[in-house]
């Protein structure tokens, strides 16, 4: 009983902590919830935002006006370039968005399944986009 409590009451101080936020005309980013296979649109993890780099969270705060956030790629296990030769900063690529008060946007990875092999070893195969933008 107790635990169910507990749930309870951590379900409602995030339910404040978020009506707080969107009272504030914050605005978030975030990645796409999940995989949009057919469009080959894929998950991304933010890494820094103008330069700082993040926790793993949901979802980011941001203030309004541009800001560039560093992405990587969250591809399958077995469809990661694991390729000699590969750079490491190849995966992390940035985005630039001119954030306009109590929007969210949702990044994703478009990739392109045709790149040649050229392509997965300077990362050139992906490139972050808003896949979505949303008004509090």
């Amino acid at each position: 009983m107790r635990k169910w409590i507990s749930y309870v009451i951590a379900g409602l101080v995030t339910v404040f902590l978020y009506a707080v936020v969107y009272a504030d005309g914050q605005s978030l980013v975030m990645s796409i919830p999940h995989a949009i296979s057919n469009d080959h649109i894929y998950k991304v993890t933010i890494d820094e935002i103008d330069g700082v780099p993040q926790e793993t969270a949901l979802n980011y705060p941001l203030s309004t006006g541009e800001q560039a956030i560093k992405v990587s790629i969250m591809l399958n296990i077995e469809w990661t370039p694991k390729l000699e030769g590969a750079s490491a900063t190849a995966q992390q690529k940035e985005i630039v968005l001119n954030v306009d008060a109590g929007t969210n946007y949702r990044i994703g990875a478009q990739l392109d399944i045709d790149a040649p092999i050229e392509s997965q070893l300077d990362g050139s195969y992906w490139e972050p986009i808003v896949y979505s933008e949303t008004g509090n």
